[in-house]
């Protein structure tokens, strides 16, 4: 393989970090021993130590080569997702080169690297653009417990508790008009979407919102918002039959030693949005038997399948 104009031979030390340095003329013929090609395939490896340096090789059509990197000047196109980890950006294989050595024996790694990279395809597209995990359920349904371990379970995530815009408008003085749930404030929900929307211009990755919406026009209205800047909503909401959820309203004294009243207030209208278009909207997660941390799993292994 000739020598790449600008290209840095890449390689990483016995006990030291990634070192490199100008990209010496190689050729097959000058490959040291430890990267005989049938050595290669039959231990199947890419790392082999050449010349004190461990160097990544890849092996195309049984002949083993040198990866030689620089900064790519462009993404590979998708038909390629899941092979430019053994190959190089400065290699120009075309779609139809690229079947024909995914199709080929000498490139066991690479069907290997191929299927793995599919499976985590969806781990890419997290990564790749903006989203929000919305866990929706009744008041005291446990989304202020789970939502925190899903964030831990999704990279690059964050949780915006949307109550926090409502307790703004809570604070404006004189007061808005009264009501006993600042959703029904009509600012409330565009407030929502443009606080989440220039959140994520801001930071990219995932919001996970723990906020309870029983009412369908208000939902409507946000997911719509949302839709409008291309923002991918996931939409889960924690279910429990009522007496589940009256014994663990009643049995939470966090807020008080005495159960919430709001909260109670709430069971019934919760009941009502399930059976009419909460659960048909939704991913329903059925909480009854599980903990926060085993519903938090069920949620991000959700997201990320």
């Amino acid at each position: 393989m000739a020598q790449i104009p600008g290209g840095r031979f890449l390689g990483r030390a016995a006990g030291q970090g990634l070192v490199g340095g100008p990209a010496p003329p190689v050729g097959r013929d000058r490959l040291p021993a430890a990267c005989d090609p049938h050595s290669l395939q039959a231990r199947g490896d890419l790392d082999q130590v050449a010349d004190g340096r461990r160097v990544h090789r890849a092996v195309v059509g049984g002949q083993p080569d040198v990866m030689v990197t620089r900064k790519p000047q462009r993404h590979p196109p998708a038909w390629a997702l899941g092979l430019w980890p053994t190959t190089s950006f400065t290699t120009d294989y075309d779609e139809a080169a690229v079947n024909r050595f995914v199709g080929s024996p000498g490139l066991p790694m690479v069907r290997q690297l191929t299927r793995r990279q599919q499976r985590g395809r969806h781990r890419t597209a997290l990564a790749s653009g903006p989203m929000i995990v919305w866990i929706n359920g009744t008041h005291g349904a446990g989304k202020t417990t789970t939502s925190p371990l899903v964030q831990q379970l999704i990279p690059d995530s964050r949780v915006f508790d949307a109550e926090k815009v409502g307790e703004t408008l809570m604070d404006i003085a004189p007061g808005l008009p009264e009501t006993d749930n600042f959703q029904h404030w009509p600012p409330w929900r565009p407030l929502v979407v443009e606080t989440a929307r220039r959140v994520l211009d801001y930071t990219g990755g995932t919001l996970v919102v723990p906020m309870t919406v029983l009412v369908e026009e208000y939902w409507r209205e946000i997911s719509a918002g949302l839709a409008q800047h291309a923002i991918p909503v996931r939409h889960f909401v924690l279910h429990a039959d009522q007496d589940t959820l009256r014994g663990r309203i009643e049995g939470d004294r966090v807020l008080g030693p005495y159960p919430s009243p709001f909260r109670l207030k709430y069971l019934e209208p919760y009941a009502e949005a399930a059976r009419t278009w909460l659960h048909r909207e939704a991913e329903v997660v059925d909480t009854t038997h599980l903990t926060p941390a085993e519903a938090a799993l069920q949620i991000a292994e959700a997201v990320k399948s």
